[in-house]
This record gives structure tokens, C-alpha cells and sequence, in this order.
């Protein structure tokens, strides 16, 4: 109805609108999936048909005649598309030259490999005599430093050797001190006498020393009671 209705606004007869009808139901009923349909304002309208439906049976024998060029643009063209030949194999020509004196097997890349290989044979070479020279370096220095060690180590010893001796000749002093010391000791048998002896002859500690430097020991005791010739003196170092 929608396609009489169509064919009627675009002014089409009575006969070519069913004819309109009965395509429209052909292509929505029986063909709707070979057409790409499209709605614009409720109506289905077939825009063009698709890349797989087949010819149309009046075009099926039709034979498209090719176009004939003037003889003028036809040597033209054959004019230029023949430079346009000669230009690309003249490029390509000189590409592959250039890429002949630049690829591995090439003159100029064997030249230049065997520059390579001499440049590291060269270098190699100095490597190796810069081995030789640093290690007899490392040579002399680790025998200087073991003979720095040994020297180093017996000077510790003669250092050590003498730090026991002086240890041992101070704990002798110590020892030989001690038993002096030892030798003052109160014995617990003769204490009582001892405190007795101290109480009857008291020790004063108290002492006067003149501008001279002379000691005079002894709470009461006066300058004059003591001779010049047995007055102590107090040494004096320098330092």
C-alpha cells in the first residue's frame, strides 16, 4: 500500500503504481536479505543492489567497446610512458650499483673489512703489550709490598719482643717492690707491740721548707736547732 502510495506522489499511472506494489513485494518478502533496504519516514526504499547479486540478464552479453585514443595522444602517451621506463631502470640501475659497492661482498666492504681486521690485529697487539707491561708493574709492586710486610713484620716483632721484656722487667720491679713492702707488714703476732711501740714514739709529718729549699720536719722543730751542715735540701729537677 505504501509503495502505490509512493509511486502516486511521484505521479506515476494507475498500472505503473501495481507494478511498483508488486516489486516493492517481491523485494521485502521474498528478497529482503539480497537488498540493502533502508525506512525514511515509514516507507522501504531499495537504494542500490549489492556487491554479490548477479548481472542483470539484459547486460549479460553486452560487450563494452574500448575507447579509442587520437593517434597524436597515443604517441604521447607511448613517449612518456617510454621515458618513464628508461627514468625507472636508469634509478634502479644506480641503486643496485650503489648497493653493490656497499654490500658485504663488495670491493669497497672487503677493503674496508680488511682495514677492520688490521685495525684489531693492531689493536690486539698493543692490548697484549699493555698486558704485559702492567703486569710486570703488578709484579714489582706486590714484591715490594710482600718485602714492606716482611720488614713491617719484624719490626713488629722486635717491638714486641721488647714490650715483654720491659713488661717483665717492670712486673720484677713490681715483685721486688712488693716484697719490700711485705717486709713493713705487722704480723698479727706482733700488733700489740706495734701500736704500743707507735703510741711511745709518735711520728709527726708536719715539716717547713725556707726560701732555700730547706725541709725542716717536724711540728716544733725550729730553724736553729738544725745544723746548716744537716739541714735537708729539696732537689730540684729540670725539665
Amino acid at each position: 500500500m505504501s509503495c502505490i502510495i509512493l509511486g502516486h506522489i511521484l505521479g506515476y499511472n494507475h498500472k505503473a503504481q501495481h507494478t511498483m506494489h508488486r516489486d516493492c513485494a517481491n523485494v521485502i518478502f521474498h528478497n529482503y536479505q539480497s537488498y540493502p533496504l533502508t525506512r525514511i519516514g515509514g516507507q522501504t526504499i531499495k537504494w542500490r543492489k549489492t556487491r554479490w547479486d548477479p548481472k542483470a540478464p539484459s547486460k549479460i552479453f553486452r560487450v563494452t567497446q574500448r575507447k579509442k585514443l587520437p593517434e597524436d595522444e597515443l604517441r604521447e602517451m607511448t613517449r612518456l610512458n617510454n621515458n618513464y621506463n628508461t627514468y625507472m631502470r636508469a634509478i634502479r640501475r644506480h641503486l643496485h650499483d650503489s648497493y653493490l659497492l656497499t654490500s658485504a661482498t663488495s670491493e669497497f666492504a672487503l677493503k674496508e673489512q680488511e682495514e677492520i681486521e688490521a685495525e684489531h690485529d693492531r689493536m690486539m697487539e698493543y692490548n697484549r703489550q699493555e698486558n704485559e707491561r702492567v703486569a710486570k708493574l703488578r709484579e714489582e709492586r706486590i714484591r715490594n709490598e710482600h718485602e714492606a710486610d716482611m720488614e713491617r713484620v719484624k719490626l713488629s716483632i722486635v717491638k714486641k719482643e721488647e714490650e715483654k721484656l720491659i713488661a717483665k722487667e717492670e712486673a720484677l720491679k713490681l715483685i721486688r717492690d712488693t716484697q719490700e713492702i711485705v717486709k713493713t707488714f705487722i704480723r698479727r703476732e706482733d700488733l700489740q707491740t706495734a701500736i704500743e711501740s707507735a703510741i711511745a714514739n709518735p711520728v709527726d709529718y708536719n715539716f717547713a721548707m725556707d726560701a732555700d729549699g730547706h725541709i725542716f720536719r717536724g711540728r716544733n722543730t725550729r730553724p736553729a736547732d738544725v745544723p746548716e751542715d744537716e739541714r735537708e735540701k729539696l732537689e730540684v729537677t729540670s725539665g
